[in-house]
């Protein structure tokens, strides 16, 4: 239900929102690779070299090779920076279509500083999920590489890396979705945190089924294309087909475009299931009935 109704809006708002997610999407994808935590077991599947708890780690947060930790909080956090306003901006402009019908770049000063804070507290409760997330599985997988101890990885490495980290990512997506509507609640309702998470698991609840399967399957299929497209890339490379300099900059724009259809799905998905469980009146909709 949920994702029908946010393909529908997409088809005639995505490009609006699009041109307000390149520039941070430019930006990100120089510091951080969508769906790292997955599409990472590629380079770790035809590597030539043992891996350990903080190469797999490293790996997954950062597409920059031989990357220092320092190197990788700098960019993690540049991609938060990044990704935060880029999640702001996106809001407004797509909230200022659903109550007004009209869709521009063009914001409100008020509305965006609004969205500032709510949106950030947001991000850094999912931030700090993530980063759990990252260290068990980076220790599970090393714990595994370790074991079954041989370079390249062997097919039950493979199998039994890539097993864990479907669960781990399905656990983040999980837990995200009872989140998703915490920044739209404390600017609508004007609650606290506390209030605005009981309401936000009271909505996320009643609707949760038709929740994660518009959040997670769309994400799952973006997810494969993405890995494929780094899994070819890694093997041109691997059998002297492309260089390192030609394989980084074929996943940067692969980062890029990858990036700016999950900002602009993720925000309109948001905002179309928070109006649609809030039982809110969309303008856009109204506007094109008039006009029809």
């Amino acid at each position: 239900m949920f994702f029908k109704e946010t393909m529908k809006y997409l088809g005639k708002g995505f490009w609006v929102t699009a041109l307000a997610a390149l520039a941070p999407a430019l930006l990100i994808s120089f510091f951080a690779k969508p769906f790292s935590s997955i599409t990472f077991l590629s380079s770790l599947f035809v590597g030539q070299t043992d891996y350990y708890f903080t190469d797999i780690f490293m790996m997954m947060i950062t597409p920059i090779s031989n990357a220092t930790f320092l190197g990788g909080i700098i960019g993690y956090i540049a991609f938060f920076l990044s990704f935060w306003l880029a999640c702001v901006y996106g809001v407004c402009i797509i909230e200022k279509h659903l109550k007004t019908g009209e869709l521009r770049l063009r914001i409100n000063r008020h509305q965006f500083s609004s969205f500032l804070l709510p949106t950030l507290i947001t991000l850094a409760i999912w931030a700090v999920v993530y980063l759990i997330s990252t260290v068990a599985q980076s220790g599970l997988i090393s714990l595994i590489h370790y074991i079954c101890g041989q370079t390249p990885p062997t097919a039950l490495d493979c199998f039994l890396s890539t097993l864990v980290s479907l669960i781990i990512f399905t656990a983040v997506l999980y837990l995200s979705v009872y989140i998703l509507f915490l920044p739209l609640i404390m600017v609508h309702y004007g609650y606290g945190l506390r209030e605005s998470f009981v309401q936000s698991l009271r909505l996320t609840s009643n609707n949760f089924r038709s929740l994660m399967l518009g959040f997670i399957l769309p994400l799952f299929a973006v997810m494969g294309i993405n890995f494929v497209f780094n899994l070819m890339t890694a093997l041109l490379r691997r059998y002297g087909a492309i260089g390192e300099t030609a394989e980084y900059w074929l996943n940067y724009v692969i980062s890029v475009l990858i990036h700016v259809v999950i900002i602009v799905y993720l925000l309109a998905y948001d905002l179309i299931a928070f109006y649609k469980c809030s039982d809110f009146e969309r303008r856009d909709i109204l506007i094109h009935k008039w006009r029809g």
